[in-house]
């Protein structure tokens, strides 16, 4: 059996999405030292090239920042683009964005399909208790991306990604089987 090392990923392409923010900046800086040529996907183009700049320096590998904005599909497709032009194909994605978004996260530790009870017997149909304003639909389901709901202050939020069968609603467009408990 082959042992891996993180040097096994010396050459490799990474884009990750948040990659100025507090997480995103530690991870580059870890695959940098290691050889990995990183594509820095911020809202703020200055800070991603910045911190691209300074990895450069630090560790003599390939680094690029680019703007863009990971709940808009053609700024993403744009990103993608620009990254293969300057690498030529992405061998490694982060998804960092949102990290350090209050509006991000879930107190949820744990999603239950549809029908079924929370740890302390109540059925899983009612409120929020313990989770976040707004984090759950009017029919209980778990926001889509980009979706705006009550609560939100406007902003579009970043759901949870759930895929499987029984993940999409009847018409096919969200995760009406999974809630939080």
């Amino acid at each position: 059996m082959k042992n891996n090392s993180f040097n096994d990923l010396n050459g490799k392409v990474c884009l990750i999405t948040g990659g100025a923010g507090v997480i995103g900046t530690a991870m580059t800086e870890a695959l940098a030292s290691v050889g990995v040529k990183t594509a820095i996907l911020d809202l703020r183009k200055e800070t991603a090239m910045e911190l691209a700049a300074s990895l450069k320096q630090k560790y003599g590998t390939d680094a690029i920042g680019v703007e863009g904005n990971v709940l808009d599909k053609e700024s993403l497709e744009r990103v993608k683009a620009e990254v293969i032009s300057q690498f030529g194909r992405i061998d490694i994605l982060i998804n960092g964005a949102g990290g350090n978004s209050p509006d991000a996260t879930t107190k949820a530790e744990q999603m239950e399909p549809a029908g079924r009870t929370s740890r302390d017997g109540a059925a899983d149909g009612g409120g929020d208790p313990g989770g976040s304003p707004g984090a759950r639909g009017a029919r209980g389901a778990a926001p889509r991306d980009g979706e705006v709901r009550p609560g939100d202050g406007g902003r579009p939020r970043a759901g949870p990604h759930i895929e499987g069968p029984g993940a999409a609603d009847a018409d096919g467009g969200g995760p009406e089987g999974i809630r939080e408990q």
